[in-house]
């Protein structure tokens, strides 16, 4: 719906429309005769222009006009002395009372037969000498001379003008608007203009042009994905037109991708509009889709394709899944949730092993998926031959079961494929060409050494565009990746631009190592090139060829249509022809392998976590206030126990307990301080004083086992006691990174008591008010069954990406909030960097000390903590207004709230406890605490206003 705004400037420029008697405001189609482009667009050396001149009001600055260039007429503009003679009559200085030009005049008079030769000299002349008044706007309706010669078809007005080398601000002269808001592209747009990609390139490098708006909200992008073809024979050129300008806007500027017009639709939703929603097949609407894959960000991708509520899924990434086993029916869960785009981004999977139903762990599932009575019947059967036996022990095809289920789902493109397949027995061959083959691979990246280029070119070969390589450094891989038939042939590879080689050292030393590897990428870099060369050639002769015959008269039109054809798709292979193959190599010897993790050549390993960041650099802040033990926030972490011997946790574990007794034992029990292997513990606990450096730290250690597929089982009794200790500690949050299956066959045989104790124990905490975070199941559609993620008295926490964006494995439904939990950095407690932490355990624990530094900051700015704040409720009003405030509903924004710069943290140094005298200016100069107090209230008085749920 308009504004009011918008409807009272429309009324305007129909009032004008009419006063001055032009066209109407919202009407963008000029109404000539669309016949007479076609004449006019077939040659410029074509004289076929037969216009009527529209007749003019008798007024003397017409007549005056008219006169003028009656005189224009019998002067021969070759000639340099008459030319000048009258160029410089003061006529050419005058406006009329539109302020309508002699530019103005001369545009709307395309020329008669027999006079474009004339025609043009005049034009050339008219604009060496009075160029600039090409930026005149007319009274009215706000058209420039260039404006006005659209809008009476006079493309050889246009042409001169963009020709002309002295007039140096033509790309600012396409920028100018009408009263209707139109610049000179979008009149350019509507006559479907040969020379607008020229028009493009001239506005460069400003891009003001392609971001204006119409009346309608439309960018330049909006009404040329809407332009319907004209009628006529022209209909078809125009459609080949069309597709080449959007290409080109959308390389040149991307951003208006996603600028929204008034009724809310990004370009591509237009276009979708445009068609009735019929936009599959449609080569505009698959172009940009395609772009928006490869080129934009995650958001940027799913603001530019989707409206609010009809988004889809465009990438599919397991990387981050706490449990490399996929249990039953996980997929199947997936699908009752996750809708998958055409195209996807990528799709990143670690090593994964399948669970069956009866609970055995499939690694090498050739049989996987089939029937199970069927593999029992042919296990019994002696006449099972030894080939079939081995057959199964052979390759593994894992990763086929999850790509069959994106094709299930509709998946027909991924452009980036990242698969670690590094275990002792590796994907087979055959196996990898079922997985990819028909998905288009643009970005070829699967982690298995010395792989065959035959399989990648067999799968992606005419698509390729990337391809990483991992060599077990066997030289004769090498030769045989750079030979001929390997990556150096061009017709294999055609697309091929970016080589990336991670090489183990093997039994060669690193200098031999060395010496191949210049070897390999000096022939496959010269085999490349040379056929490159003759490629370009080749493709240059043949465009000569085709242009030649394209400007021969007397063409058919349908052939001269197909030549067009041939042309764009030739420009286009030259282009891609002249590109140089990059080559990267990197020795895969570092502490965290290549092959086995997702980091590339690309990837920083010190890369910075932002959402971190902003609450690192907010801890920095607090710390440098003056300190109180008694103000700092008890939070209990209850887990596995914390490894003390990190510096972080230097003065801030206040106590401890175990719950966990030694196996066969009934009074020794394993200490806190020396916790389990995995150090989930010490993850969460370093993750809380990273966000809340002011706090308590009190530690619970549960009492666990793992099953036979080695994942841990918490027991519900020692979480019972474990949170019952906490609260008599007096905590005021409990972090639980953990959950227990409901199902679990200790609590469904021998009765639900340990159960029942663990829910009274959480219902006590709740009546203490102590706020609980507890962690969502990394089991997708089995977290229904698992507790304390269930209970109403907890805040359930999901895992995602540092930007917001949901991991594959959470369900939306069943989280309050999500906070991040992929590839979250940790360091030991040697200060080395650990692998990334993944998981909603680890979200829980950033929750748990986002709450707590909240606590603490109402503390500071109030004197003490109010008590709303302190329940469910309250805490997840303060986390819905830090998601609210940017758009979202479940993961806070942190930097809208907490983001400092160092600069400030800088300038808050410079004040001490004591109130004095600014010797700068002469001022009171408040105190530290002073100063903290009224910006952290700003802050609390944000976070704790009332917000209506949605």
């Amino acid at each position: 719906m308009r504004s009011e705004g918008q409807s009272a400037r429309t009324l305007v420029m129909t009032f004008r429309a009419k006063k001055y008697n032009i066209a109407s405001p919202l009407a963008t189609e000029p109404t000539q005769n669309v016949e007479r482009l076609e004449r006019d667009e077939s040659s410029d050396d074509d004289t076929d222009d037969d216009t009527d001149d529209d007749t003019d009001d008798d007024t003397d600055d017409d007549a005056q006009e008219t006169t003028l260039l009656e005189k224009a007429k019998n002067v021969d503009f070759s000639n340099k002395s008459q030319a000048e003679d009258f160029l410089t009559l003061k006529e050419f200085a005058k406006q009329d009372r539109l302020r309508r030009n002699i530019l103005h005049k001369v545009a709307e008079n395309p020329p008669d037969k027999g006079q474009l030769k004339w025609y043009l000299a005049f034009l050339d002349c008219l604009f060496d000498r009075y160029g600039s008044l090409l930026e005149s706007q007319a009274r009215g309706d706000g058209f420039t001379p260039l404006h006005s010669a659209f809008n009476k078809w006079n493309t050889h007005f246009v042409r001169r003008a963009m020709a002309n080398r002295k007039i140096k601000n033509i790309g600012r002269i396409f920028e100018k608007q009408t009263y209707n808001q139109e610049n000179v592209l979008c009149f350019a747009i509507n006559c479907c203009f040969k020379g607008t990609k020229i028009m493009i390139e001239q506005c460069l490098p400003s891009t003001i042009a392609f971001e204006q708006r119409d009346l309608r909200g439309n960018t330049l992008l909006h009404r040329l994905v809407v332009k319907g073809p004209p009628g006529g024979i022209f209909a078809e050129q125009w459609e080949i037109l069309q597709l080449s300008l959007v290409k080109q806007l959308i390389c040149v500027h991307s951003n208006v991708l996603i600028f929204k017009n008034s009724a809310g639709n990004t370009p591509f939703q237009e276009r979708l509009a445009f068609l009735k929603d019929e936009g599959r097949g449609d080569l505009i609407a698959t172009y940009i889709m395609d772009f928006c894959m490869r080129n934009l960000s995650r958001q940027d991708t799913i603001d530019a394709l989707y409206r609010t509520g009809e988004e889809r899924q465009t990438e599919f990434d397991l990387a981050g899944l706490p449990s490399l086993i996929i249990p039953p029916g996980y997929l199947k869960g997936l699908s009752a949730h996750l809708k998958f785009e055409r195209i996807l981004k990528y799709v990143a999977l670690p090593n994964l092993s399948f669970e069956t139903d009866d609970g055995s762990i499939v690694k090498g599932p050739s049989n996987y998926g089939q029937d199970k009575r069927a593999i029992a019947k042919e296990s019994g059967n002696r006449a099972t031959t030894k080939k079939s036996r081995e057959n199964r022990q052979k390759g593994l095809t894992n990763m086929q079961t999850i790509f069959d289920w994106l094709r299930d789902r509709g998946v027909r493109k991924i452009v980036n494929v990242i698969v670690i397949d590094n275990g002792d027995v590796a994907h087979s061959d055959e196996a990898i060409e079922n997985c990819l083959k028909g998905f288009d691979v643009e970005i070829w990246n699967w982690k298995r050494v010395d792989l065959c280029a035959d399989v990648i070119q067999c799968v992606a070969g005419t698509s390729a565009k990337e391809i990483s390589l991992y060599c077990s450094g066997n030289n004769a891989v090498l030769t045989s990746w750079s030979s001929s038939d390997g990556l150096a042939c061009l017709e294999k590879f055609p697309q091929l631009e970016t080589v990336k080689l991670y090489i183990q050292e093997g039994l060669e030393k690193k200098s031999q190592l060395k010496r191949n590897v210049d070897v390999f990428t000096e022939r496959l870099k010269t085999a490349f090139q040379t056929q490159k060369d003759l490629q370009t050639r080749t493709l240059q002769k043949e465009l000569g060829i085709l242009k030649e015959q394209h400007g021969q008269r007397g063409l058919d039109i349908q052939k001269k249509l197909q030549i067009q054809k041939e042309i764009e798709v030739l420009t286009e292979k030259n282009l891609q022809a002249k590109k140089i193959l990059q080559i990267y190599s990197q020795f895969d010897t570092g502490p965290h392998s290549y092959t086995g993790s997702f980091a590339t050549l690309n990837s920083n390993q010190d890369s910075e976590h932002a959402w971190l960041k902003v609450m690192e650099q907010f801890a920095e802040y607090i710390l440098g206030l003056p300190d109180d033990p008694r103000e700092h926030i008890k939070i209990a972490v209850i887990d596995d126990g914390v490894d003390p011997s990190l510096s972080l946790f230097e003065g801030k574990i206040a106590s401890g307990s175990s719950f966990c007794l030694y196996a066969g034992s009934k009074n020794l029990t394993n200490p806190y301080f020396v916790p389990s292997g995995a150090l989930y513990g010490t993850v969460m606990a370093y993750l809380i004083c990273k966000i809340c450096p002011r706090v308590k730290l009190y530690v619970a250690r549960l009492d666990e086992s793992h099953d036979v597929h080695g994942k841990r089982q918490i027991t519900a009794k020692s979480a019972a006691a474990a949170i019952r200790w906490a609260v008599n500690c007096g905590v005021d949050i409990i972090s639980m990174g953990w959950s227990i299956d409901l199902f679990d066959d200790r609590y469904t045989q021998f009765g639900n008591l340990p159960l029942d104790d663990l829910k009274r124990a959480i219902n006590e905490a709740d009546q203490k008010n102590v706020l609980m975070f507890g962690s969502a199941s990394d089991r997708g559609s089995d977290s229904n069954i698992c507790y304390p993620a269930n209970s109403e008295s907890v805040i359930t926490i999901g895992a995602a990406t540092e930007t917001g964006e949901m991991c594959s494995w959470v369900q939306y439904d069943r989280v309050d909030f999500t906070c991040p939990g992929y590839q979250v950095p940790f360091k030991r407690g040697d200060g080395t960097p650990s692998s990334p932490q993944n998981g909603s355990s680890v979200a829980t624990a950033i929750a748990a000390g986002l709450a707590g530094l909240i606590l603490y900051c109402d503390r500071i700015a109030s004197g003490k903590i109010d008590e709303k704040l302190r329940s469910k409720d309250g805490m997840s009003s303060a986390f819905y207004n830090m998601s609210w405030m940017a758009g979202d509903r479940k993961f806070p924004h942190v930097s809208e709230f907490f983001d400092i710069e160092p600069a400030e943290i800088e300038h808050w140094k410079g004040y001490t406890e004591e109130e004095g005298m600014d010797e700068s200016n002469g001022k009171a100069r408040p105190s530290l605490s002073t100063v903290a107090k009224k910006k952290l209230d700003r802050i609390l008085t944000d976070l704790k206003k009332s917000r209506y749920y949605v």
